[in-house]
Formats: structure tokens, C-alpha cells, sequence
């Protein structure tokens, strides 16, 4: 597992305070030996002058005591390399223990950050999944919508297309009826036109008729006896020729050409007298 730098820098601010505090033990430890040591002379000292042992006298008494003095020393130097051996190992055991807890303790705070990332994570992607599901109802509303819409511009399409093919029917209808009247007016005015060619060829084949019946005035003969009344009469009465038999069919009837003489006046009184 990778240390975190903070950790490392800790670490040798923790080790540096450790080391500043070895050194100042170790010198009061050496303080305190170096006075152990001075009371150990003066007092070695002391017991020869209370003895009153000359230097001169037992070189072999000074050469003993000498050696049991550097027999102590170096007992004490070696009792001070070995407290202080054991004070580092406890002081390194103390840091181990120290460092392990503060591993355990970044660890479990490691692992209850990245716990609660996981969780602020999760929750974010429970809240990105409802609003998407809230999108897409949105989504699915709106396509409903536009369906309803597609439905009813369809069904007004539909109703614009009746209406246009009704209107197109009512026009059709109006233009057929228009077509109907204009030839029945049509086929009326070619029988009015007819009736009044009709009208005036009766007109012209009456004109002629009454000039074949009526002779002109100056023409005409003066009656002085019956016979030649007679004559007359003979002559004004209608001959049964083909010439004549052609006019009677345009006048249905000479009976119906007399009568109309007699309303439009003429001289067929004369004839009938």
C-alpha cells in the first residue's frame, strides 16, 4: 500500500522529536554518570586519605584499584550503550506502534472517504436515474402528445378533404344544373327560333295565299248578273291542285286559315257572302 506524503512528513517530524529528546536524555544520562563518576573519584579519593595510604607506598594497591576503576567505567559505558540501545529499540517500537496505529487509522479514514465517495456516487447515480426516468416520461408524454397531434391534423385533413370533395360535388352539381339550364334554355330558344321562322313563313304563305285568293282592286271585276257572280265565285274558290295541297300542312287546316281572316279582317266575308 502507498504511503500518502503527509504521512512520510509526519513520520519525520515524530522522528525528529523523537531524536531531540534521545539527545537530551542522553546527555543528562551522561550528565548524571559524569557526576556518579566524579562522587565515585572523590569518594575513592577520600577513602585513601582517610586511610592514609601514601601513593608511594602500594603502587600494586594503586594499580588494583586502578583497574577495578576502569573495570567500573567500562561496566558503565556499557550499561549506558545498552540503555541506550534498549531506549532506541523502545523509542523505534514506540514509533512503530505509533506509525502502524496512524496507518490503521489513514487506512480507516481512507477507506471511510472512499466509502463515502462510493455513497455521495451512488446517490448521484440514483438521482441521475430519476431524472432520466423523469425524462423520459417526459419523452413518452410528449410523443403521446404528438401522436394525439398527428391524429387530429390527420382527422382535419380528412374532414378538409370531405368538404373539398363536397364542395367539388356542390360545384359539379351547380355546373351540371348550370349546364342543364343553359340547354334547356338553348333547346327553347331553337323552338322559339323555330316558332317565329314558323310564324313568319305563315305570315309569307299567307300573304301569298291572300294575294293568289284576292285579286288586286284594279283587277278587279264589276258583278252585273248573277251569271257572272257566279264566275267570280268560281274563280275566288279554292282549287284542288298540288300547288294548294302543299300550303294546307303549314296551317293545319283551311277551316283554321279562314278563322284567323276573320279575326285579323280580310275579304273572306265577301267570299262566304
Amino acid at each position: 500500500m502507498e504511503v500518502p506524503e503527509t504521512s512520510i512528513k509526519a513520520f519525520i517530524e515524530t522522528w525528529q522529536c523523537v531524536e531531540k529528546e534521545h539527545d537530551a536524555a542522553e546527555m543528562n544520562f551522561h550528565g548524571k554518570l559524569q557526576k556518579w563518576l566524579s562522587n565515585e573519584v572523590d569518594h575513592f579519593g577520600e577513602e585513601h586519605v582517610a586511610q592514609e595510604l601514601p601513593w608511594s607506598q602500594s603502587e600494586e594497591a594503586w594499580n588494583t584499584e586502578e583497574t577495578i576503576f576502569k573495570e567500573q567505567v567500562d561496566r558503565l559505558r556499557s550499561l549506558d550503550v545498552n540503555l541506550r540501545g534498549d531506549q532506541e529499540s523502545a523509542d523505534l517500537a514506540d514509533l512503530q506502534r505509533q506509525f502502524n496505529k496512524r496507518q490503521k487509522h489513514l487506512a480507516i479514514r481512507e477507506t471511510q472517504r472512499m466509502q463515502q465517495q462510493l455513497r455521495e456516487r451512488d446517490a448521484t447515480i440514483r438521482q441521475r436515474q430519476e431524472e432520466l426516468e423523469q425524462e423520459q416520461a417526459m419523452v413518452r408524454e410528449k410523443s403521446e402528445e404528438i401522436k394525439l397531434t398527428k391524429a387530429h391534423v390527420q382527422l382535419e385533413l380528412e374532414r378538409l378533404e370531405v368538404r373539398r370533395l363536397q364542395e367539388r360535388g356542390e360545384h359539379e352539381n351547380s355546373l351540371n344544373k348550370s349546364f342543364d339550364r343553359r340547354r334547356h334554355l338553348e333547346s327553347e330558344m331553337l323552338d322559339l327560333k323555330q316558332t317565329i321562322e314558323h310564324k313568319n313563313m305563315e305570315v309569307v304563305w299567307e300573304q301569298r295565299l291572300l294575294e293568289m285568293i284576292e285579286p288586286a282592286p284594279e283587277t278587279k271585276p264589276e258583278i252585273h248578273t248573277d251569271t257572272e257572280k257566279v264566275c267570280v265565285e268560281e274563280n275566288t274558290r279554292p282549287r284542288q291542285g298540288k300547288r294548294f295541297s302543299r300550303l294546307v300542312p303549314s296551317f293545319g287546316s283551311i277551316s283554321g286559315f279562314f278563322n284567323r281572316r276573320q279575326r285579323t279582317g280580310g275579304c273572306s266575308s265577301s267570299v262566304k257572302d
